[in-house]
């Protein structure tokens, strides 16, 4: 598991559509310590463990074939339909 922010719209999409399990792809920035190193924590069995964090910065939401998925970004939103490859 992996700790992630979204502010502002994105992170009100987020509140409101995700729950554990759902499956999402994120792109955003990797954020560490003052040093560049990940942050560094013990477990609750005693082993320390290191993470990143992300920034978000784009949302996309990932289902099952017949659903729809959606791509928010900070400030907007954007449908498949409206993506041109």
């Amino acid at each position: 598991m992996v700790q992630v922010t979204a502010w502002e719209k994105l992170g009100e999409v987020c509140a409101k559509h995700l729950r554990k399990g759902r499956l999402v792809l994120i792109e955003g920035k990797l954020v560490s310590n003052n040093d560049g190193e990940p942050a560094v924590y013990t477990d609750n069995s005693g082993t320390k463990r290191a993470s990143f964090k992300i920034k978000a910065n784009t949302i996309k939401f990932l289902g099952p074939k017949n659903q729809e998925v959606q791509v928010m970004e900070e400030h907007s939103e954007v449908l498949k339909d409206d993506i041109i490859f």
